[in-house]
């Protein structure tokens, strides 16, 4: 059968397809609200997820190894209360100020839900040498009576090194409280809720419910002659979800105007032209939803696109529906009549577009990063029932009204001239529009060597956001607030090595001179600080012991003495240590700089050391560096896979290599400008 015959059947059958929705309008009306009703019953039960395990397959190495370093260490987050106390004639070492610190640690640590652990000038650990022994317990054990002697501990903790840029600012003037919190953002929903029965709305979830409490803490006015800087991720984490999970809603609503005046005013075609094509929009997205529920599949960052994508393929097969059946009418054919004539002229490019945008869905389904895979399943299934809705839905309401038309006079609608005036220079100046595509299409290309994938966490908020500003802020004045952690295992009792250990502090020493590094931690500091405290404070002995039995003593002092945090960086085998890496919080493609920099040192000094020392990286930062490298090979294998896919589509529907390739042209042309455009302009290729 030749292509043309082909499609003619095919339009004929579109066409049939419309009588019988006219003739059976009732029964399709009534079967769509019985199946918005069902999809309404099952979406309500969709969960809602905005986690990094959203995007990442259980199975993933780099996931799998950083719930490896959380089953030995626990979680890396943490909630970073930087504070000032500018009327403080001492500031954050008055002594009134240091008491209102002490009652607001204890208040952070007592209230808020999912803390494990909080230090801040006046909870954190504070050694001091007694004989032979040492002594761990809080800086303000013995609350200071007097101004004089909470000055003469501000300067001995201004000397140590392991409170600096930590917990205190090396001019004294900012402290922090750093909560240490026992969930992360990659843990499943039934382990972050803060009330068990209170269901899974944000507001009940990790981080949200932590972050809100904090807040309404800092606002309390025993605390007001403090200045906070609420950040860390806690904060972060928290702020991104709340307005992730509103904006779309925002979206919608601004999308529902839109269509309103695009039926209104353009189409002139009255409450059916506003009310149609908003039913179908809804309706659909409502279906899509309903499905992701029976697929057991959370509402997702990715989701957050879904709404705007549908309203787009919605209202564009609605419009062009509602005009030709319009102008059908405009001719004086019966609504029959018309619906017949619409859907035979507009049938096939409707399911040619649905399909096409459908497949270049599902040619991203392979992708290495989950929320990407379900985004192309979701996001297929969402187009079928925008095209499903509006060849039912919205032909079975235009079947209603009188048989009167308005006689449309073509000339007259200036939309009508504009697109007339378009063909004409098609037509009549055939050179012209091939030399400006081709100029369009070379400076996209040229956009498109500029495009980079990369996104910083921090820039995703505007800058007149309170939470990137106080972030900002507090970089400027302690240091980095994103967190990379290296693992060192040297099998059991291995991180009591003098050798080891100077493997790991020579590695700091190296990580602490990248630009980007602000500060590092890790057991060596303690083992440090220990040495020093042991023999009286003496600065030059602030290095590690040489002994491994030395070290072996301290370590069992110290735990004996009461010190509770060598869990954060040594396990309890002694196998393995952390090293805790502060660094500003930077675009992934520094960040992803930073690591292979880092690699490359740990390649040339560790990996020699063969089996006696192992190195792996992990934490959030890393799964964030993951996170881009997926992002860039889907980007690449994503679509050419789409290109081919669409390609061998057109060669099948209209049976012709050569009208398959010229097809190519309508759905490669916008892509190759949008994001050479975005190269042009330096708009980053994201995660969302």
């Amino acid at each position: 059968m030749a292509p043309r015959d082909y499609l003619a059947r095919s339009s004929i059958a579109f066409g049939d397809f419309a009588v019988w929705v006219h003739d059976h309008r009732l029964s399709v009306l009534i079967s769509t609200i019985l199946s918005t009703v069902l999809a309404a019953w099952i979406a309500a039960g969709v969960g809602a997820d905005a986690s990094l395990d959203s995007f990442f397959d259980p199975e993933d190495t780099t996931y799998k190894n950083y719930y490896d370093f959380r089953a030995d260490f626990g979680s890396d987050e943490i909630a970073y209360i930087l504070y000032t106390a500018p009327k403080a004639e001492h500031g954050v070492f008055d002594l009134d100020v240091m008491r209102s610190v002490a009652e607001l640690s204890r208040s952070l640590e007592r209230e808020v839900p999912f803390v494990k652990d909080v230090s801040s000038l006046s909870s954190s650990e504070f050694m001091q040498s007694d004989g032979d022994d040492i002594l761990v317990r809080e800086i303000l054990h013995d609350f200071p009576e007097t101004q004089e002697e909470l000055l003469k501990l501000r300067k001995i903790i201004l000397s140590k090194d392991i409170y600096i840029n930590n917990i205190v600012s090396a001019d004294g003037r900012h402290a922090a409280i750093v909560l240490e919190m026992s969930r992360s953002a990659t843990d499943p929903t039934d382990q972050i809720r803060f009330d068990p029965e209170g269901g899974d709305g944000l507001e009940n979830l990790y981080p949200q419910a932590s972050g809100a409490i904090i807040r309404d803490i800092l606002e309390r006015p025993q605390f007001s002659e403090l200045n906070f800087y609420n950040v860390g991720d806690v904060e972060l984490n928290a702020i991104y979800n709340t307005i992730a999970f509103t904006e779309p809603v925002k979206q919608l609503t601004y999308s529902v105007l839109i269509i309103m005046v695009l039926g209104l005013v353009l189409l002139r075609g009255g409450l059916l032209a506003l009310l149609g094509p908003l039913a179908v929009v809804l309706i659909a997205l409502l279906m899509t939803v309903a499905a992701m529920a029976l697929l057991e599949w959370d509402v997702d960052l990715m989701f957050s696109m879904i709404p705007n994508l549908l309203i787009a393929i919605g209202v564009a097969q609605s419009v062009h529906l509602l005009s030709e059946f319009q102008l059908a009418r405009s001719h004086g054919l019966a609504r029959r009549d018309a619906l017949r004539e619409t859907m035979e002229l507009v049938g096939n490019p409707c399911l040619l577009a649905a399909l096409s945008t459908a497949v270049g869905f599902l040619a991203m389904s392979g992708s290495d990063l989950k929320g990407i895979s379900h985004l192309s399943i979701y996001g297929a299934i969402g187009v079928g029932f925008t095209y499903i809705l509006t060849i039912t839905l919205l032909l079975s309401l235009l079947s209603f009204g009188g048989e009167k038309a308005r006689k449309w006079k073509l000339e007259h609608l200036w939309l009508s001239r504009g697109l007339r005036w378009v063909a004409d220079i098609n037509v009549n100046r055939p050179t012209t529009v091939y030399a400006v595509s081709i100029l369009l299409v070379l400076a996209g290309i040229a956009g498109i060597a500029q495009l980079r994938v990369d996104f910083s966490f921090l820039t995703d908020f505007k800058p007149h956001l309170k939470i990137r500003q106080d972030t900002e802020y507090a970089e400027q004045n302690m240091g980095g607030m994103l967190s990379l952690v290296y693992v060192f295992e040297a099998g059991e009792d291995g991180m009591k090595s003098p050798e080891n250990l100077r493997v790991v502090e020579q590695f700091q020493r190296f990580a602490e001179q990248r630009e980007l590094v602000h500060k590092s931690l890790s057991i060596v500091d303690t083992l440090k600080d220990l040495n020093r405290t042991f023999h009286g404070d003496d600065a030059e002995y602030y290095r590690l012991p040489e002994d491994q039995e030395l070290i072996a003593q301290y370590l069992l002092l110290y735990e004996l003495s009461g010190g509770d945090q060598l869990e954060e960086y040594l396990t309890s085998d002694f196998s393995r240590a952390v090293v805790d890496l502060r660094v500003t919080m930077s675009g992934s493609t520094e960040i992803r700089a930073l690591f292979d920099e880092l690699q490359t040192y740990l390649d040339e000094h560790v990996e020699p050391l063969g089996d006696r020392l192992r190195v792996e990286p992990s934490g959030v930062g890393l799964l964030w560096v993951r996170l881009a490298d997926y992002i860039s090979s889907s980007f690449t294998q994503g679509y050419l896979l789409v290109f081919v896919m669409i390609f061998i589509l057109m060669c099948v529907i209209f049976r012709s290599l050569k009208v398959g390739a010229l097809a190519m042209i309508p759905n490669l042309g916008p892509i190759f400008l949008t994001m050479g455009y975005m190269g042009w302009a330096g708009i980053n290729l994201d995660y969302i």
